[in-house]
């Protein structure tokens, strides 16, 4: 990923276009790009995603949910400390 990085930097890539440079460079690796492969809400919406994307039709349910893990994605996320270690809780 550095390679990326200094090469984004080089042609002065920032913002949208250098994470355009990374996602396209993990698709083409055959990877999901690593801050999505990272975020809960979205691993949970994926297997929906790829059954769409196959062609196979959403149960409504299913297509709930999925539109509701996308909202979560738009809403802050604040960190509170519980005991010893930081908890992920919704605002």
């Amino acid at each position: 990923m550095k390679v990326l990085e200094r090469l984004a930097d080089f042609f002065g890539l920032a913002g949208a276009d250098k994470l355009a440079l990374l996602d396209e460079a993990a698709l083409q690796r055959r990877e999901i790009p690593a801050d999505v492969a990272d975020n809960v809400i979205l691993q949970r919406a994926l297997p929906a995603f790829f059954r769409a994307a196959r062609g196979h039709e959403l149960t409504s349910a299913e297509l709930k949910n999925l539109a509701a893990d996308i909202k979560k994605l738009t809403r802050p996320i604040a960190f509170k400390l519980h005991g010893h270690g930081t908890r992920l809780a919704e605002n």
